[in-house]
């Protein structure tokens, strides 16, 4: 396979860096017979989609932390992410 993706990686990288869709692969993987998200019985493909729901979750509450703390911020000072959101995460 010639895909791959750290879901919570990614998002935690977006809130503070612009990036881009990189088209070409950078790493390979395996799949062995029963490894594969695409055969999972409906139960399983939930679980997984709650926990993706739930990173989702958890990366908005810390952008919309960091965007009230930069409004609180006195005019040039950033204020750098809350410990405890970048420890959750």
């Amino acid at each position: 396979m010639s895909y791959g993706e750290d879901y919570a990686v990614c998002l935690r990288m977006t809130r503070q860096y612009k990036i881009g869709r990189i088209y070409e692969p950078l790493y390979l993987c395996r799949r062995w017979e029963g490894n594969s998200d695409a055969q999972l019985p409906p139960e399983a493909a939930n679980r997984n989609d709650q926990y993706k729901d739930s990173l989702r979750t958890m990366e908005l509450q810390a952008r919309i932390n960091l965007k009230s703390n930069r409004e609180a911020a006195p005019a040039g000072i950033m204020s750098k992410p809350d410990r405890q959101d970048l420890r959750r995460i």
